[in-house]
């Protein structure tokens, strides 16, 4: 189990992209069919912030990431903008 969660930094970057590269490699759960990279990744994460509907946290074990959960937008039409979508990794 994790002995902190937090707000997740752009030096976490490396750690997720591993995380999930994991899942794209070993499940069908991503629906992505090559690894991400972590400029890729990079740019997955500034659509978070440390406020508001769209965050990230990192769960850490002796100050190394094990997994993370965001909330995102769920879809681009205005119809959605107050719906979220939640990923637990």
């Amino acid at each position: 189990m994790a002995d902190e969660i937090r707000t997740a930094s752009r030096e976490h970057i490396p750690a997720l992209t591993e995380i999930y590269n994991y899942y794209v490699h070993n499940t069908p759960i991503t629906f992505d069919m090559a690894a991400k990279t972590i400029a890729e990744r990079s740019q997955w994460f500034d659509q978070f912030g440390e406020m508001g509907r769209h965050q990230l946290l990192v769960a850490l074990e002796a100050g190394v990431v094990v997994g993370y959960v965001c909330s995102h937008q769920f879809r681009t039409k205005d119809a959605y903008e107050t719906s979220i979508e939640t990923t637990i990794y």
